[in-house]
This record gives C-alpha cells, sequence and structure tokens, in this order.
C-alpha cells in the first residue's frame, strides 16, 4: 500500500492536530513501561487508528497515541496498560467498528492484524491500512512482536524511537531474568477465568511462555495448544496440572472468582490448598513486547511471595 496519503514534513499541521499530538505524546510517554523511555519524535506526528488492542502497544513503542482505538471498555479490562487518555476515541466494537466515526477523524494510517474479519478494501477508501501478523512461520512470538515494531517504524520513520525501545526492552528482561534466577526450572500454569465452569489457560508456544522461558521457568501446562498459544478447558482439568505456582490473570471478573470460591472442585485444586494461586491485573495475553515485559515485571514482583 502505497504511503501518498501520510502527510510529509513540508505539509503545514493543522494548529489542532498540533496541539492533539503534542499532549497525545506526552501521555504516550508516561505510559511506557518503567524503563522504556522513548526517543524525541519527528516534528510531523500521524494519526493512527489501532483496530486492535495489540497494535496500542506497538504505537507506545514507538512514543505514539491512536486517534482512536476499538472497544475501549474490553481494552481496560484485558489489556490495562498503556493507558489511554481520555480524548482517544471509542470506535465500537473490534469486529464491527463505526466506519463513519473513524472517516471523521481523518486518519493517516489504520493498523489491524493480518487475517482480520474487518472488510480492509472499505478501511482503505478511509486511509492506508497497515497489517501487522501475530505468529510467523519459524519466529518465536517475541521476535515476530520485534519485528512489528520496527517495521511500523520504518513506515513512520521512527527508527530511533524503535531502537531506544527495544535496548530498554532488552535490558529489562535481563534484569527479571537475574531477579528470577532463584526460582528458575518452577512450573507455573497461567489461566484466566471464562466462567465457573471454563477457565483458558496459556500454553507453553504462547507469548507469556516464551517469557518463562526467557525469564527461567517453566510453563506447567502440557495439555493442548492452538495458533494463539490458549485453550479454554473445562475447570476441571486444571485440577491434574502439576504446578508449583498458579497465575490467574484478572479481567474485570471478580464476579466469577466469588462464584467458584464455594465450589468444592475449585477448594481441592492443588495451587489454592497450598495457597500458590496469585491474582495478576490485566496484561493482554496476546500483545506484544509491552505486554510481555509487563508480565516479566509481575513474575519479578509476585515471585517475593512464592514458597521456596
Amino acid at each position: 500500500m502505497s504511503d501518498n496519503h501520510l502527510p510529509d514534513h513540508h505539509t503545514p499541521m493543522l494548529t489542532r492536530r498540533q496541539m492533539l499530538s503534542r499532549s497525545a505524546l506526552l501521555l504516550a510517554a508516561a505510559a511506557l513501561p518503567a524503563g522504556v523511555v522513548a526517543a524525541p519524535p519527528p516534528v510531523a506526528v500521524l494519526r493512527v487508528a489501532a483496530l486492535e488492542w495489540s497494535a496500542v502497544e506497538t504505537l507506545y513503542a514507538l512514543g505514539l497515541t491512536p486517534v482512536a482505538v476499538s472497544d475501549i471498555q474490553g481494552y481496560d479490562d484485558w489489556v490495562g496498560a498503556p493507558v489511554l487518555p481520555p480524548q482517544v476515541a471509542e470506535l465500537g466494537l473490534r469486529t464491527e467498528p463505526n466506519l463513519e466515526l473513524l472517516a471523521s477523524l481523518a486518519p493517516d494510517l489504520l493498523i489491524l492484524p493480518e487475517h482480520s474479519p474487518l472488510p480492509v478494501s472499505r478501511l482503505q477508501q478511509i486511509a492506508p491500512v497497515w497489517e501487522y501478523a501475530f505468529r510467523v512461520a519459524g519466529k518465536s512470538l517475541l521476535n515476530a512482536a520485534r519485528d512489528n515494531i520496527l517495521q511500523l517504524a520504518t513506515r513512520l520513520h521512527r527508527e530511533a524511537q524503535a531502537q531506544q525501545f527495544l535496548a530498554g526492552f532488552a535490558q529489562q528482561m535481563a534484569g527479571y531474568r537475574q531477579q528470577l534466577a532463584p526460582m528458575a526450572g518452577k512450573k507455573i500454569l497461567m489461566f484466566t477465568l471464562i466462567s465457573p465452569r471454563q477457565v483458558l489457560v496459556l500454553t507453553q508456544d504462547s507469548l507469556f511462555g516464551e517469557v518463562l522461558a526467557a525469564t527461567g521457568l517453566e510453563c506447567a501446562w502440557q495439555g493442548a495448544t492452538s495458533l494463539w498459544g490458549s485453550v479454554i478447558v473445562g475447570t476441571e482439568q486444571l485440577l491434574t496440572c502439576q504446578a508449583d505456582i498458579a497465575l490467574q490473570f484478572s479481567h474485570n471478573d471478580a464476579s466469577v472468582t466469588s462464584a467458584l470460591a464455594g465450589s468444592p472442585l475449585w477448594q481441592q485444586m492443588p495451587f489454592n490448598q497450598q495457597h500458590r494461586r496469585y491474582l495478576l491485573d490485566p496484561v493482554w495475553l496476546y500483545g506484544g513486547l509491552c505486554s510481555a515485559l509487563r508480565f516479566a515485571g509481575a513474575l519479578a514482583r509476585s515471585a517475593g511471595e512464592w514458597h521456596a
């Protein structure tokens, strides 16, 4: 797709856009993970809409805030960070965004994943579209996410921001691995509740399964997997999973957890009987490097409470 519709550095930006862009950049820098700071941006800032949640963190890695995001309430429940400032427009459902509203925002670029069910040809009538990959044959999810940052940086001429973010990412991951060294080899079960009867379990080849391996830990789940590195199974299947630690991701699901509290099955879970289940704040299970870094940080913080 041609970049002819993107503004160049010789095209004067509207005063309103300048004000919005500068405000958004300050908010974006404040929301980046600790220790990862975006380099100073070019003068011209693009108006980019994120039609999938993982696109938000790819933009943040480059020091950009999207002008619009689909399903912000769902984003807050399942992703949590980077925090979206109030001026980001709500586009509605990820599967059915409000295209009229999107067009009225005059975006310079739309970002969505490959194989999205959205009508790409219709979206291209609004603005150029960039599609990114989640899983690439022969590459880890972490490397695929890294490539996405570099590819978008090239397209938006923000290579310096990408390199600075990636350097900070590598440094922080090395630090987390060192912090977690005493826990090396521990088997970690990762899941989130769907209902009292069903759980979504992250597998060894998930994004966070790769983070476990990168920090010297192991994924406890040895069952089925999928393209996304997760499976939905009956809650009873957790009963036989051999895990040293269970990490439960929250997503505004306190009512489900409460409903399970009195369940004999839930009470029989070894990780509950041994007090080895830890509740984590929302982190996007299918995100990129920002999500990976947040999860690694959560691992390092919670490890201080794990039993030896």
